[in-house]
């Protein structure tokens, strides 16, 4: 299974990326499930409702499809770092939890402009916050690629078919060695 998990600062065009990513690979799509809870919660959530999330998301990827390429608006990481960003330290369990380092990971830039919703916090902050995933990736050692520019969805489609055509030639490879 390849899995692309896409995250960013609020506003950075995680949401239209996927959604064009979709059709263009026709692929599975996992919602940005923060954005669905907190809908349920008319905005309202505390520490305790991002764990909940984390969980949640957690188990939404460990429950995919094996034989599907996956499109996913947001991880653990996008929970890890609104924690952090929010309240300081975080829990054990989240700064335990699966990021799914085996995927591959885009990271949206804030380089367009903010629309206006009501579940989006910070418009003044998405260059900080944008930061502080290029840091935790960077910690983490997870391998990602920065969307951004005027062309950013044919680029980004154009990055992908290009990772997702080694990760096929790297699975035929494997499943047709033969060792001496």
């Amino acid at each position: 299974m390849s899995k692309v998990i896409i995250n960013g600062p609020e506003c950075s065009g995680k949401t239209t990326l996927c959604e064009y990513l979709v059709k263009k690979l026709d692929a599975g799509y996992i919602q940005e499930y923060p954005r669905i809870y907190l809908e349920m919660t008319d905005g309202r959530y505390d520490e305790e409702d991002l764990l909940i999330m984390a969980h949640d998301i957690y188990d939404l990827i460990d429950e995919l499809d094996e034989d599907r390429l996956w499109i996913i608006d947001t991880n653990n990481i996008n929970i890890k770092i609104w924690y952090k960003y929010k309240y300081g330290s975080l829990p054990n369990d989240l700064s335990e939890m699966d990021t799914n380092s085996d995927a591959i990971h885009l990271l949206c830039s804030p380089d367009i402009p903010w629309e206006e919703d009501e579940l989006r916090e910070n418009p003044e902050d998405r260059d900080e916050i944008f930061d502080l995933y290029r840091k935790y990736m960077y910690e983490e050692e997870i391998k990602y690629h920065i969307v951004e520019g005027d062309n950013r969805l044919e680029n980004t489609l154009a990055f992908l078919k290009g990772e997702y055509f080694k990760l096929e030639i790297n699975k035929v490879t494997r499943n047709t060695m033969t060792f001496k």
